[in-house]
């Protein structure tokens, strides 16, 4: 359900900031995976359905997803992802994942988006002004 929100969510802000003279056709998506317990991440059920709903949406996700930027993500699933990588190719070529050094990951972040877009809580610009906050 809550995967569901999120996708809902991201096409509505993509819906807001798409306009005449400026048209938004790809999301950069920022997953902040700070307090995550091991145990949501590896239940089974929860793993399959993930797997499955990707499986089901990968060419709309493909078309959609501009970058995908995890940060704070455990040490485990960084290096285990890194090892996965290569042999999963297509949509997951854009999507990085940073550990808990904020350094790293907000200069990655300011290299991709103007700095007026990225959250003041993730190193961005007081003027920042989200459409909505969730979570």
């Amino acid at each position: 359900m809550y995967l569901f929100r999120g996708v809902f969510r991201m096409m509505k802000s993509l819906l807001v900031k798409d306009t005449e003279g400026k048209e938004v056709r790809r999301i950069i998506f920022i997953g902040d995976w700070a307090g995550l317990d091991i145990t949501q991440v590896t239940h089974a059920p929860t793993i399959r359905f993930c797997v499955d709903l990707v499986r089901s949406y990968l060419d709309f996700l493909t078309q959609m997803i501009g970058r995908f930027i995890g940060i704070n993500v455990s040490y485990p699933a960084e290096v285990a992802f890194q090892l996965v990588r290569p042999f999963l190719g297509g949509v997951f070529e854009r999507v990085d994942l940073f550990g808990t050094n904020k350094a790293k990951w907000s200069a990655v972040l300011r290299k991709l988006l103007p700095q007026e877009t990225i959250p003041t809580w993730y190193g961005g610009s007081q003027n920042f002004k989200p459409l909505q906050v969730f979570g």
